[in-house]
């Protein structure tokens, strides 16, 4: 097994630590329990969640704001409603859902913001100052779910001026994945610039590594002070 300390902005070589293990022994794999979140009373029935996404390619900080969007299913209607809150990363990133109709560019982010590619939004002061801009409500038919179908809205980082440079952020498809985005229940409030998650968040390290164990599923709600981005 070759690891990597990709914390201090590894270079993906995979051999900072190197061992193998020989063993025969049976692999308990838990169920992933998915909490019972009830819609609060001020959203009238809809529950809006947050994607943060984190650009782990490159020289990742781990603050996840990056880009940071917010969607609101509405399944009588079948339309989830788009709004883009925060860019902390200077590349040219475009938000894409992948729907019913295809895939659909909804826009480069900083310009969803009515702001330029390179320019870090609402991640560097502890409140945010850039009005959130809702861009659009896709398709969301009835058969759709958050914890399956969140993952259809992925953001595609262009590099420079190569037209082959480009990476896709997008919600892990399997446990056990590096983590390129969290999917958080409601209106989340995300780390300041280059703060780490497990610092603005410090029960979220136990509820990575038990995430079946109901007492650390509020880890998104508990924010150490002066460490996140408020609205």
């Amino acid at each position: 097994m070759g690891m990597e300390d990709i914390v201090m902005g590894g270079d993906h070589d995979c051999n900072d630590v190197i061992f193998g293990v020989t063993t025969e022994m049976d692999i308990y794999k838990p169920d992933i329990v998915a909490p019972d979140i009830e819609p609060a009373p001020e959203f009238e029935g809809l529950l809006p969640w947050t994607i943060a996404y984190e650009d782990v390619s490159r020289q990742a900080d781990f603050d996840f704001n990056d880009a940071v969007i917010k969607i609101v299913p509405d399944y009588t209607n079948e339309l989830c409603c788009v709004t883009v809150m925060a860019a902390g990363s200077t590349s040219r990133m475009y938000l894409h859902y992948d729907g019913p109709d295809g895939d659909q560019n909804l826009g480069e982010i900083h310009e969803l913001l009515n702001r330029e590619a390179g320019t870090i939004i609402n991640t560097n002061t502890a409140v945010a100052s850039i009005p959130f801009v809702e861009v659009d409500c896709v398709k969301w038919p009835k058969e759709y779910t958050v914890a399956s179908d969140a993952r259809r809205f992925y953001i595609e980082i262009q590099r420079g001026t190569c037209t082959d440079c480009n990476d896709l952020i997008t919600l892990a498809y399997q446990p056990g994945q590096l983590p390129q985005a969290l999917l958080v229940a409601g209106e989340w409030k995300w780390p300041t610039e280059e703060t780490h998650l497990f610092d603005a968040y410090t029960a979220s390290p136990q509820w990575a590594k038990a995430a079946t164990k109901t007492n650390y599923w509020t880890w998104y709600s508990i924010p150490k002070s002066g460490s996140i981005v408020s609205y």
